[in-house]
């Protein structure tokens, strides 16, 4: 329901042509860590949309993150997401370069956050 009415916003120009969704899953009130779940999210973005997701516990991230990186996606990741990998405690710094380790099997380099605030038209104040 709340990718239905995002879209309809975006389609009614309510909201800016370059806001980026995030796609949750496993958290409460987003949609279950499944590839048809993603599928359905995917079909309701609007074309050419900047996206990315993020899925909450460590099995969901395993799964999904190269899903959503081959389907021209950001990771949104941390701790605040899952805390473990493989069982154990796991810094966010480790779960970034996952992330990272993940982009690069697919052929991807992640944005610098210069480049990223560029992407969205955004100018770092200070």
């Amino acid at each position: 329901g709340q990718m239905a009415l995002a879209r309809e916003m975006w389609d009614l120009q309510v909201v800016p042509a370059n806001t980026p969704f995030c796609l949750g899953f496993g958290v409460i009130w987003g949609a279950p860590p499944r590839l048809k779940a993603l599928e359905a999210m995917l079909d309701l973005l609007p074309p050419g949309a900047d996206w990315g997701a993020c899925s909450k516990g460590e099995a969901g991230q395993r799964f999904l993150a190269p899903l959503i990186v081959e389907r021209g996606g950001g990771i949104r990741t941390g701790i605040e997401d899952h805390h473990t990998w493989d069982g154990a405690a796991v810094s966010n710094r480790a779960l970034v370069e996952k992330a990272v380790e993940t982009m690069a099997r697919a052929g991807v380099s992640p944005l610098t956050g210069a480049a990223l605030r560029a992407h969205l038209g955004l100018e770092r104040k200070g």
